[in-house]
């Protein structure tokens, strides 16, 4: 083949490109791990140059597998060079679950009603109606073993039942497995510490995303879960969110290991400037940093790079007061560590209304160089204006579902209004107001900020006043 010569040859204009065009050209492309793995195919100069773009963002779990995944990446001369930013997702598995059959199966029940159909395949598909068939087969046999419990003799059950517990037994094994593989990693630190030192050996890698309520990406779709007893089993094995965990009253989650992370990655040397936090975890925040005030003192000396913060509080009770005043204080101590620096540009607090009161930490700071901040959670109309008093440029300013608990919407509105920088594309907005006084007509769009495209939405709020 190397001797075949095409009748018609196209000059290769593309490979008389530099190497940083390509590199530039290749950065373009969506979907990088399918489309880069594909021009990594093409030729060497071609694997050089894209491998960077192969992977920039990554998500590490609580198993000895995605870490030697990471170690792996970490290590490659070409790959390491592209990964920008880590996910790690600590959602758990459960012993405690795994040992209570009759809520494993509602919990199997769970995930395998949530299984899809393929995106672009028809319902009127025989390969999607037989798979839905033995779905509704298996979910009335678990409904079924359930309502009859699991402490007979199994060689009571028809056949078809009797199979159905076989793979509940086999679910609970798979859930035990993962569970003992989890906390292998955590409690001997491991999980951490390659963490750590996968980060030191990425050159582009300064930005972390913790999250406990990740669900896992790569679920089967309705047809691949049905496709034989074993890919049922796999489909039905998945970690939970910390809140899930602490409804079913299972272990306590790690939640240490929302400060453990990134002190280990200072430790490595490493100066992150992105870091963000995704948790629904509302009691037990006390161990964010344990009873030592010196680790929130290290965590503040580690965050004196840091450009973009993030934490979402996703608070099961959306709607709902948090009446845990310890629990409040641990976690704005938590949070001051993380602000006390002038480096911060762009940061969200999303806490929604897990206190009760004024949050004042976005009016306490004057942060030089911010340039967006995004708050979901209590205010008052003070806060806002020493919020505009404090910070030292323009800023864009996002509310969204705040609660004002002492003034009138109005007055914040005109505080914003007259921090809009229309000639900058600055426009401050609000979204889903809740509390004090509007003097609107309830569920009315209004006009707020001048540009006839941004409006705030102004909801009822008599039946969220105390």
């Amino acid at each position: 083949m190397g001797n075949v010569q095409c009748r018609f040859p196209w000059p290769s204009y593309i490979l008389k490109l530099p190497n940083e065009l390509l590199s530039e050209i290749f950065a373009l492309l969506p979907h990088p791990t399918k489309n880069i793995a594909s021009v990594r195919l093409v030729c060497r100069r071609f694997r050089d140059v894209s491998s960077r773009h192969l992977c920039p963002y990554f998500v590490v779990r609580m198993s000895e597998e995605s870490l030697d995944c990471l170690n792996n990446i970490s290590q490659h001369p070409l790959i390491s060079k592209g990964v920008k930013k880590l996910g790690i997702d600590i959602s758990t598995f459960s012993g405690m679950l795994a040992r209570n059959l009759d809520e494993l199966t509602r919990v199997s029940c769970n995930a395998l009603e949530t299984a899809k159909k393929p995106k672009g395949s028809s319902d009127e598909d025989p390969r999607i109606k037989e798979a839905r068939n033995k779905r509704n087969k298996v979910l009335h046999s678990w409904l079924r073993l359930r309502k009859i419990g699991f402490g007979g003799d199994i060689n009571d059950l028809s056949d078809w039942d009797r199979e159905n517990f076989v793979l509940i037994d086999w679910i609970s094994k798979g859930h035990l497995l993962a569970h003992e593989a989890q906390e292998r990693v955590r409690v001997d630190g491991s999980f951490v510490r390659i963490i750590a030192d996968a980060i030191a050996r990425m050159p582009l890698a300064r930005s972390i995303y913790i999250s406990d309520s990740n669900p896992w990406d790569h679920c089967a779709s309705l047809t691949e879960t049905m496709e034989s007893s074993m890919s049922l089993i796999e489909s039905t094995i998945l970690p939970m969110s910390w809140s899930t965990a602490h409804t079913m009253g299972c272990e306590g989650p790690p939640i240490e290991l929302c400060s453990e992370i990134p002190l280990a990655i200072h430790k490595a040397g490493i100066m992150l400037t992105g870091v963000g936090y995704e948790i629904t975890c509302f009691e037990g925040l006390s161990g964010l940093y344990g009873d030592s005030g010196k680790v929130l003192h290290d965590i503040t000396t580690a965050m004196q790079q840091l450009e973009d913060f993030r934490f979402d509080l996703g608070y099961p009770s959306f709607w709902e007061f948090m009446e845990a005043p310890q629990e409040n204080e641990c976690l704005c101590s938590f949070l001051r560590a993380f602000m006390n620096t002038d480096s911060i540009q762009e940061m969200t607090l999303m806490l929604r209304r897990c206190f009760k009161g004024s949050f004042p930490l976005v009016s306490t700071w004057g942060w030089p160089n911010l340039r967006y901040l995004k708050y979901s959670g209590c205010l008052d109309s003070g806060d806002v204006a020493k919020f505009y008093e404090r910070t030292q440029g323009p800023v864009e300013l996002h509310l969204d579902a705040c609660e004002l608990v002492d003034g009138f919407w109005p007055e914040v509105a005109d505080i914003m209004r007259a921090n809009t920088r229309s000639e900058e594309g600055i426009y401050p907005t609000i979204t889903d107001a809740l509390g004090g006084e509007y003097g609107v007509d309830p569920w009315a769009w209004v006009p707020v900020f001048g540009d006839k495209n941004r409006y705030a939405e102004f909801n009822e709020t008599k039946a969220w006043c105390d």
